[in-house]
């Protein structure tokens, strides 16, 4: 018996398509892990690291690193309560404070992303 060539080529959509996925790292990511207490400070060094604060969820607080080489942290709430979505801090290193908000930084990323948003909105409104 002659199958389709429609039920043909689903057949083979499946397995092309986990292959596909399971060879160029679409794969299931594993969650972040929550860093309930502060990272000590003789395995490394936090003195100074900046973080992006990205997303705050279920008393939780995604830290974005600002350098390349950084990975995100999942920390509780309560250690980054000062600060909003979109805001950067500065890791301390100290147990009782151990990240403090960095006005300064923040200030500046919200004025470029301004100016950038701004050039976007010209380039757009700009007659062709």
């Amino acid at each position: 018996m002659r199958q389709s060539p429609c039920r043909q080529y689903c057949l083979w959509i499946l397995p092309v398509v986990a292959l596909s996925l399971t060879f160029l790292g679409c794969g299931i990511r594993q969650p972040l892990k929550v860093q309930v207490e502060p990272l000590e400070t003789n395995t490394i060094s936090l003195r100074g690291l900046l973080y992006t604060v990205d997303r705050i969820e279920n008393h939780m607080a995604l830290l974005l690193p600002r350098c390349q080489t950084g990975d995100p942290i999942l920390v509780p709430y309560h250690l980054v309560a000062f600060a909003q979505e979109g805001d950067i801090i500065c890791a301390t290193g100290d147990v009782t404070n151990p990240y403090v908000p960095d006005e300064e930084a923040t200030i500046r990323v919200q004025r470029d992303i301004h100016s950038l948003l701004a050039k976007l909105q010209d380039k757009s409104t700009a007659p062709k």
